[in-house]
């Protein structure tokens, strides 16, 4: 069988319809099969047909799935999706109109029906229906090229950009895709690539750390890009302890030195990140933030420590059990091998914190008297329950959802805080995923500011003005307990055009930052240099 196999060109007469193509989905997360997809094209009496079947395990739950959409001659006639969570079976059904849609959900609290406008030539997208992207990714004009604007239902902004051809190898012969970007309500960033008759080969969700591979191309493999070192710049491999076990991190230094040097650390964010602050293995984020900051500082003088978070990469130690006190040791004791280094002058250190990692940086020049600098990039001023909650808002406002779905979801939200309150247990299982409760519970209840007010040394605040993740406002608030606290050296710079990341940023969610086309402000990049170079 060859790896095309996978989706079988049929034009196969049946009795009364025609076969046109059909295929199945891989479906893997974090590089693990959770499910797979088939589905089938094919046309009867004037209609197209597109039927699929799907498997899924996720969130501790094991869902199926029957679609089956039919596409008349003006568009959309009939929508039916069945589907099966755990033996709770429903079905939500949509009828088509020329202005309007009704939907009809039958499950558990019986049957219900509600009726819609129907927008203007719209894309029918839905959750966990893998192949309807492949009738989307056929409505991008690609001779026009560019950013390409789509309606779905029931009335949610899609966006599908051209990206470049990208280069991947499939059983040792190399195979040139096309690249588009999906975005759907600002919230999901997803790659879509496509061989050279149109088919949809792969995609992959970023931030979900999902893959799914058309069955015969799941050996496929990118092109290696190999990273060239930085001009101008000594990186070496280093270890260090923390507690009991060891840390790996990689030590920028200017090369041709001949003095000592001043010196930083790098905190990453939430989430387990190794030391470029990229998720590691399969799927996730791949920006390479740390690494951009790193290389830019060195070559201006400046030492450099950056390092995989505890049970990342090469760090050892567990990070589903470790909570922020334990992160906050495991930055200290980069510090403390900082000045073992004979490179780094001790009394010119200081920190460089991301989200999460400004919190910390904050909690150790709070209790400490000889760092130089701290530098809080998107940090925030409020607590983690208040944090999550203008998340959510921030996420539920781009979907147009309804007033009932969006308190369900804060609803949802609040009993997860509920249950992580009472949770008596290091790790356990909410709403179907397992949750570090430790850190969760210092983390929803830890208040920035009171660490941020006891900060003696150089502070710069830096903030998107278009960060999706953090408040914006929260710099403010930062500066403000700075004043407050008597601390005269410290500064507020905003980017009004960046997002988290400190890339460019159209504000309308977290989409983007699957975005592989991003990269790091160089304005942004230049700050940071200029200010370690006046207060290390």
């Amino acid at each position: 069988m060859t790896p095309l196999a996978g989706l079988a060109l049929i034009i196969a007469l049946a009795a009364d319809s025609i076969t046109v193509e059909s295929g199945k989905f891989l479906i893997y997360q974090a590089g693990k099969q959770i499910g797979h997809e088939v589905y089938r094209h094919e046309r009867e009496a004037g209609s197209e047909v597109w039927s699929g079947h799907v498997e899924l395990d996720t969130l501790g739950l094991h869902l199926k799935q029957d679609p089956r959409l039919v596409l008349g001659p003006r568009g959309p006639a009939r929508l039916q999706i069945g589907y099966n969570v755990d033996g709770r079976e429903g079905s939500f059904t949509f009828e088509f109109g020329a202005k309007s849609y009704t939907l009809t959900r039958t499950g558990s609290a019986g049957e219900q029906q509600e009726e819609h406008p129907l927008p203007p030539d719209p894309v029918i997208l839905s959750n966990n229906v893998l192949h309807y992207n492949i009738l989307l990714a056929r409505r991008y004009d690609w001779k026009k090229g560019g950013r390409q604007e789509f309606t779905a239902l029931p009335d949610t902004a899609v966006v599908l950009e051209a990206r470049a051809d990208d280069g991947f190898r499939l059983a040792g012969r190399p195979l040139v895709l096309k690249h588009l970007f999906l975005t759907v309500a600002g919230a999901i960033g997803a790659n879509l690539w496509l061989d050279a008759e149109g088919r949809i080969v792969k995609m992959d969700i970023p931030l979900q750390r999902a893959e799914i591979f058309l069955e015969g191309f799941e050996k496929l493999e990118p092109e290696p890009r190999p990273v060239a070192p930085a001009a101008g710049v000594d990186a070496l491999d280093v270890d260090y302890p923390s507690g009991d076990h060891p840390m790996a991190g990689t030590l920028t230094l200017p090369a041709g030195r001949k003095t000592k040097l001043p010196a930083v650390i790098l905190i990453s964010g939430s989430g387990p990140q190794n030391r470029d602050e990229d998720s590691e293995g399969a799927g996730g984020l791949k920006l390479g933030l740390f690494r951009t900051i790193a290389e830019r500082l060195s070559r201006g003088g400046i030492a450099v420590l950056r390092y995989d978070d505890r049970g990342v990469g090469r760090s050892g130690g567990s990070f589903p059990t470790a909570n922020m006190t334990d992160f906050e040791d495991d930055a200290r004791a980069a510090i403390e091998y900082l000045k073992t280094r004979p490179e780094v002058d001790p009394r010119r250190i200081g920190i460089i914190g991301h989200s999460e990692g400004a919190i910390l940086g904050a909690r150790i020049a709070a209790s400490s008297t000889n760092l130089k600098a701290l530098v809080l990039m998107a940090g925030t001023a409020e607590n983690g329950r208040s944090i999550l909650r203008w998340q959510a808002q921030k996420a539920l406002a781009a979907t147009h959802l309804g007033a009932t779905e969006r308190k369900a979801a804060a609803e949802q939200q609040e009993e997860f805080f509920r249950l992580v309150d009472g949770a008596d247990s290091d790790v356990t299982e909410i709403q179907g995923q397992t949750i570090n409760i430790r850190w969760f519970k210092e983390f929803l209840s830890f208040e920035p500011l009171s660490a941020v007010r006891r900060v003696r040394c150089a502070v710069a605040v830096v903030q998107g003005g278009r960060d999706v993740q953090v408040p914006p406002e929260n710099a403010r608030l930062l500066e403000h307990a700075l004043d407050e606290s008597g601390n005269a050296d410290h500064e507020l710079q905003t980017f009004p055009s960046l997002g988290h990341m400190f890339t460019e940023s159209s504000g309308e969610g977290i989409a983007e930052l699957a975005d592989p086309a991003k990269q790091v402000s160089s304005e942004f990049i230049e700050y940071l240099a200029r200010f370690l170079a006046r207060k290390l």
